[in-house]
């Protein structure tokens, strides 16, 4: 099976889906690049299987810490 949304509703059910769902959001915070990256990524994660690139996670999950930083420096 190639579809990681799917495997993780087959193996944490639809309770796991949604607290995943969440729980990516919840890093995104308010910035808008971060929304869009996360919504890309779970578009990736409905299409094919992406999971396991554990390069490209480690660069969006920086990315959107660069974003959220720089959200907290402009917003003080």
């Amino acid at each position: 099976m190639e579809l990681d949304l799917i495997k993780i509703l087959m193996e944490l059910g639809i309770l796991g889906i949604i607290i995943v769902v969440i729980c990516y959001y919840r890093l995104a915070r308010e910035s808008f690049y971060a929304y869009l990256l996360m919504s890309i990524l779970f578009l990736q994660f409905l299409m094919a299987s992406g999971i396991d690139g554990y390069l490209e996670m480690s660069i969006v999950f920086i990315s959107m810490a660069v974003a959220n930083y720089n959200n907290s420096i402009l917003g003080e």
